[in-house]
């Protein structure tokens, strides 16, 4: 079972803090985030999250990931704290729709609506379900039809070219799907 903040019920970066100071004999601890547990404390909270926010930012130009939450088609692999991206068997529904999108905008003769239908239409054809991520950890992951959002997020994330996007800079990473022209004509398409 994992632990839970006793303030804001978060799982992340639990710590468990002593009710009573262990100096004084006290054992009981309570769950809490490590930004709760800093309020707790009172210490220079301004100076503590600089700390961790330029320790996730230089993983970050190093390739790790330094956020939970994964886009669709790819697990984070490795120790807390030095994930790195790896594709899962989702990236060839992804691939696939990245494929069928740009084929059908090569036609130069479907308006976007045409585009998404005829791409939902493909993707049931073939069976394809999306899962969240945030749901994908669980023994049964709760598969779905793919939405009009889903499509969206897909075909708009930078993520599938090889980079990603942390504190508001591009960070590459080894498993891009899509070449950046590709991605990039798709993205003109959709914004026109």
């Amino acid at each position: 079972m994992i632990d839970k903040c006793y303030e804001c019920g978060t799982s992340r970066d639990i710590v468990y803090h002593h009710v009573v100071p262990k100096s004084k004999g006290g054992t009981k601890t309570v769950p809490l985030c490590e930004f709760h547990h800093e309020l707790v404390h009172n210490k220079k909270f301004i100076e503590m999250r600089k700390l961790k926010d330029s320790k996730k930012l230089e993983l970050a130009k190093n390739g790790f990931i330094p956020f939970g939450n994964m886009a669709f088609g790819y697990k984070l692999i490795g120790e807390r704290g030095r994930k790195k991206l790896k594709p899962n068997n989702d990236i060839k529904i992804v691939s696939f729709i990245f494929k069928k999108t740009f084929e059908l905008i090569k036609d130069n003769c479907w308006s976007k609506t045409m585009i998404t239908q005829k791409t939902f239409r493909a993707l049931n054809k073939k069976n394809y379900l999306y899962h969240n991520s945030r749901h994908a950890a669980r023994e049964n992951p709760k598969y779905k039809k793919f939405s009009n959002h889903n499509l969206r997020n897909i075909l708009s994330n930078k993520i599938y070219t090889g980079y990603f996007k942390y504190s508001g800079n591009f960070y590459p990473h080894n498993h891009g799907i899509i070449d950046k022209i590709t991605f990039e004509q798709i993205q003109n398409f959709r914004n026109s």
